[in-house]
């Protein structure tokens, strides 16, 4: 006798039909493919870009059907073909420049640690940083980060909260 199996949900359709879901990092892969081949001449056409994939891969002419080891062995021939290049994100800071961020870090906490900044997450310095240049940590120019660090500078430099000026 067979065991009794547990009826499996069906599954989502998508918008396309047959379109499986693939793996975030293939997905990738095929965009990075695509950029790259709009980059070397004479690949804009379907009718010279299936049959280079055939040849490249030795028989499947559609990106969605290969796999990872085909995918890469086609990202290899496009740069071989004259595409550049790059490091697409991945070592790119998130920040405009991280030796500022770290000291904007740093004062927020020494504020935080003399008193005068009751939180001292980084949530907590985004708003700050919100509040002075109407923009994202994230999005900051290097003349907007200066700006933020010296008014940070400025906080710390000005009498902490209840203490007596003058002698």
């Amino acid at each position: 006798m067979m065991a009794a199996t547990k009826p499996r949900p069906a599954k989502p359709r998508s918008a396309k039909s047959g379109a499986a879901a693939r793996p975030a990092g293939l997905t990738r892969l095929i965009i990075a493919i695509q950029a790259c081949r709009r980059q070397v001449a004479g690949l804009e056409e379907d009718a010279v870009w299936r049959p280079w994939l055939a040849e490249v891969t030795g028989g499947a002419n559609s990106l969605r059907a290969m796999g990872g080891r085909d995918l890469g062995k086609v990202l290899d021939a496009l740069h071989k073909a004259g595409a550049p290049r790059t490091n697409g994100g991945a070592h790119r800071s998130r920040y405009v420049n991280d030796e500022q961020v770290r000291m904007m870090r740093g004062l927020w906490i020494e504020l935080h640690e003399a008193g005068r900044v009751t939180n001292p997450s980084e949530e907590a310095l985004g708003a700050f940083i919100r509040r002075q240049t109407k923009q994202d940590m994230g999005a900051l120019s290097a003349a907007d980060a200066a700006r933020v660090i010296e008014a940070l500078k400025a906080m710390l430099k000005r009498p902490a909260p209840g203490a007596r000026r003058g002698g």
